[in-house]
């Protein structure tokens, strides 16, 4: 157990610490990556990262820190520019909008915030789960943003006008996990219940109900081309898996079967080849290739809860962790040729 946070604190924040990302390269086989820089180093008692998040234009990282506070680090000279200051009862659920000028922050106590990226204020609140927000994502034409919750639903907001134009229910527990399909059509809900759901977004209907987890699943996200969803999960007595669901044709394939890990964040290189994956038990970074399932690097930095984000080039891969820091790392690049 660390020394600054209890387990069963961690085991209470894990399902918040989600960073889905998409780069346009994929690591390469066998070699890790190299650690550029420390980007962030907090100070004991609240200094711990719970979520990490590039800007679609690659220019920001967004850091919720356990204090409450969400940083904007500028990536151009590695200066923490900007604090958004605040947010109320933040959890590790953030985003930026698709243009940039947006950041998306979500309470314990059910709201969600929108902070304007230029100015550092709050634009907008939006009000109406009953429960803390676990997961926020935005449409990819960032008219729309869902918000899963602790209360079993998925909301979808407009958020031109800041209000609630649908609620899914169908989760007998906890909602630990939202993303949408690239095309903005599906969205994948994960949950506490052990399942995952794809819903229509036009018409709010479930159209899948998707099992095979022994535990918790804690995170989904699509591949960039939208024909696979990969989903993590986590728990003290069953082995965690790591699958890859072929929407399509309802296919599975299971990748990683251990027991006593959680795994909290999953990252997918944009031409689907590589999955990255944090665990907040052993707090080690790990990738796979997806065709043959087998483990590609292992990257063991940090001594806390860990968090993903990918830069938008695939470059860089930042890793914010319990352990008070963010790291950045340099990712190897397959030859062009």
């Amino acid at each position: 157990m660390n020394h600054f946070i209890g387990l069963n604190r961690w085991i209470a924040l894990c399902i918040t610490l989600l960073c889905v990302g998409i780069a346009p390269y994929s690591p390469v086989i066998g070699q890790e990556p190299k650690l550029r820089c420390t980007l962030y180093r907090g100070e004991l008692p609240s200094g711990g990262v719970r979520t990490v998040a590039f800007s679609p234009d690659g220019k920001l990282l967004a850091a919720v820190i356990e204090d409450g506070n969400i940083k904007l680090f500028d990536m151009a000279t590695a200066k923490n520019t900007v604090e958004l200051k605040g947010v109320k009862e933040a959890t590790g659920a953030a985003v930026f909008s698709p243009d940039s000028k947006t950041v998306a922050s979500a309470t314990e106590g059910g709201s969600i915030q929108l902070w304007d990226v230029a100015s550092g204020k709050c634009a907008s609140s939006f009000e109406g789960h009953k429960e803390g927000i676990t997961s926020l994502v935005f449409i990819p034409d960032g008219k729309k943003l869902a918000s899963g919750s602790k209360d079993k639903t998925i909301k979808v907001w407009d958020v031109a006008n800041a209000k609630c134009i649908a609620t899914l229910e169908g989760h007998k527990d906890g909602v630990t996990s939202v993303t949408f399909s690239p095309d903005g059509k599906t969205l994948a809900s994960a949950s506490f219940d052990r399942t995952i759901k794809l819903w229509d977004l036009d018409s709010g209907k479930l159209t899948s109900t998707v099992k095979g987890h022994s535990t918790f699943v804690l995170a989904v996200a699509f591949s960039p081309d939208g024909k696979i969803l990969a989903s993590s999960g986590g728990d003290l007595k069953e082995a965690t898996e790591i699958q890859l669901y072929e929407v399509a044709s309802g296919k599975q394939k299971t990748i990683f079967k251990e027991k006593d890990h959680w795994l909290v964040s999953l990252v997918f290189s944009p031409d689907g080849k590589t999955l990255v994956c944090a665990c907040n038990s052993d707090h080690k970074i790990r990738s796979w290739d997806v065709a043959s399932g087998k483990k590609s690097a292992t990257i063991d930095k940090h001594s806390g809860g860990v968090c993903l984000a990918f830069s938008p080039d695939g470059m860089t891969l930042a890793s914010g962790s319990g352990d008070f820091t963010i790291l950045l790392w340099d990712m190897p690049q397959r030859d062009s040729k």
